[in-house]
């Protein structure tokens, strides 16, 4: 929810979210979210799904500048414990932030070595100049102006 995303990029994010999470507790998924600028804000819907505390939480909104490294770095520490030993994460953002250090994507390697996957949904036109580039296993991205999906290369099509 950073400035950049203020508008209809950050409603269509959130709406993304609604149903992932909705679909998660129908397949007994565990489901954890983080909401993300400067900092972060994170919600366990794990073991108690709660559709107006998910509500509330998607109401809230920084519109700060952009910093993913504290929302993936929390969301790495998470895959490690056993409730989201084996989950995925979705990053859902325009991606106009800087690059993620050095220890953060050797933590996902690391990961991604044990069967966890990392994805990343871009809302935005402008996302090339700004993607941060083959550290996803699949990447789609959303163009707002059109209302269509694609999907760029996978991250296994990109390294063969």
């Amino acid at each position: 929810t950073s400035g950049s995303m203020q508008g209809a990029p950050e409603t269509i994010a959130k709406a993304v979210t609604l149903i992932l999470a909705s679909k998660a507790k129908q397949n007994n998924r565990s489901c954890y979210l983080i909401n993300f600028s400067t900092g972060i804000s994170t919600l366990d819907l794990s073991n108690d799904f709660n559709m107006e505390r998910l509500i509330s939480f998607l109401k809230m909104s920084f519109y700060g500048g952009t910093d993913v490294a504290p929302a993936i770095s929390h969301g790495l520490t998470l895959m490690e414990s056993d409730s989201y030993r084996d989950a995925d994460m979705l990053v859902i953002s325009d991606f106009i932030m800087a690059d993620l250090p050095e220890e953060i994507i050797k933590y996902m390697e690391k990961l991604r070595d044990n069967g966890n996957k990392f994805n990343s949904l871009v809302i935005d036109t402008s996302f090339m100049e700004y993607r941060l580039k083959s550290l996803f296993d699949h990447e789609w991205v959303y163009n707002p102006n059109t209302s269509s999906v694609s999907e760029l290369l996978s991250f296994e099509q990109k390294i063969s």
